[in-house]
C-alpha cells in the first residue's frame, strides 16, 4: 500500500487514524498489530548505526526566496486546511511562522534542511478495528482517511529572513547580496558538503547583509536565540531583520548565549546533517 509523509507531533502512535487534509490525529488503534514480536518491524533506509565510518544520509536542502506563504506551506508539508483554522503556519517542529512579519518585509528567504537517518515501518499492522453501530458518514471524522503506520527518523532545520527595507531603492542590492551568501556554494544541492573556499567565499558576502548583533555589538538585544531575532541593523538602519529558527534532532546547534546572525545561520545549516547523525529524533 501507499505511503505518504506527514509532520511528526508528540500525540501520534502506531496504528491511529490520521485525516491527510487537515493533519489531525484520530481515533486510536484504528488499526492494529496481530503479532507484536520484534520480528514484525521493517526498517528502511538505516544510516545511523556507525556515522563514525561515513554512512550516508537522505539529505536535503532548499534554499529560496518566497513571496507567498503558500510556498512555505508546500516545503513544510504542512495542511492549509489545518493553517487557516489554527491561523499560523506550522510544522512538525516545534515553533510558527510569523504570518504578520512575513506580510510585512520586503523580501523573505526560506531555508530548510532535512536529513533522514532511518525510517521505520510496522508492516504487519493490518488488522483493522471497526467499531459497531458506526454511521457511514461519521467514517471519515473517527477514523480519518489513513492510518499511522511508521516514523521516520533524523532531524529538520527551518529558517526564515525576513527583511523590511526602508530604503526601497535597496531591496535589489541587499537580494542579490543574499543570493550570493546562500545560493548554491552556501548551501550545496543534493546533499554534498560543499569545498571549504566556497563557504568562505559565501560569508564574505554576507558582509553586505543587515544582521542581528553579536553580542557586545551596537542594536536592540535580541528577543529569543531559538526561534527569532528581531533587531535594527547597526550597519544600516534603514533595514530590518527577523531571523527565524527552528528545528528538530542535532541537539542544540548554535550557543545559547548567542545571537543569530546570517553567518552563523550559514554555519548551522551546513553542519545540521553532522548533528543529526548524532542526535536524530521523530521529524
Amino acid at each position: 500500500m501507499a505511503t505518504l509523509l506527514a509532520p511528526y507531533n508528540n500525540a501520534m502512535r502506531i496504528g491511529q487514524g490520521f485525516n491527510t487534509f487537515t493533519h489531525e490525529i484520530c481515533i486510536n488503534d484504528a488499526v492494529v498489530a496481530e503479532d507484536e514480536s520484534e520480528e514484525s518491524i521493517l526498517q528502511i533506509n538505516d544510516h545511523s548505526r556507525d556515522f563514525q565510518s561515513g554512512c550516508s544520509q537522505d539529505v536535503t536542502y532548499t534554499s529560496r526566496f518566497v513571496d507567498n506563504l503558500s510556498d512555505i506551506v508546500e516545503i513544510l508539508n504542512t495542511s492549509p486546511a489545518l493553517s487557516i483554522k489554527s491561523g499560523a503556519i506550522r510544522g512538525g517542529i516545534n515553533g510558527a511562522i510569523d504570518t504578520d512579519k512575513f506580510k510585512e518585509s520586503d523580501l523573505n528567504f526560506f531555508i530548510q534542511v532535512k536529513a533522514v537517518n532511518q525510517s521505520r515501518l510496522r508492516n504487519d499492522v493490518t488488522s483493522f478495528q471497526p467499531l459497531p453501530n458506526m454511521m457511514k458518514a461519521d467514517f471519515s471524522r473517527i477514523f480519518g482517511d489513513t492510518f499511522i503506520s511508521g516514523f521516520v527518523d533524523g532531524g529538520q532545520l527551518d529558517a526564515l529572513l525576513s527583511i523590511k527595507v526602508h530604503d526601497k531603492t535597496r531591496i535589489y542590492a541587499i537580494k542579490a547580496a543574499i543570493e550570493l551568501a546562500m545560493g548554491r556554494p552556501a548551501i550545496p544541492s543534493g546533499g554534498s558538503r560543499g569545498t571549504t573556499s566556497d563557504v568562505q567565499k559565501s560569508a564574505e558576502a554576507t558582509k553586505a547583509l543587515p544582521m542581528a548583533p553579536k553580542p557586545g555589538n551596537a542594536g536592540k538585544p535580541a528577543a529569543d536565540a531559538k526561534t527569532g531575532i528581531k533587531s535594527q541593523s547597526p550597519w544600516n538602519t534603514s533595514t530590518e531583520t527577523t531571523i527565524t529558527v527552528n528545528w528538530a534532532g542535532g541537539g542544540e546547534i548554535k550557543k545559547p548565549d548567542s545571537r543569530w546572525t546570517i553567518t552563523d545561520l550559514l554555519d548551522a545549516a551546513i553542519a545540521f546533517p553532522d548533528a543529526v547523525a548524532k542526535h536524530p529524533q521523530k521529524i
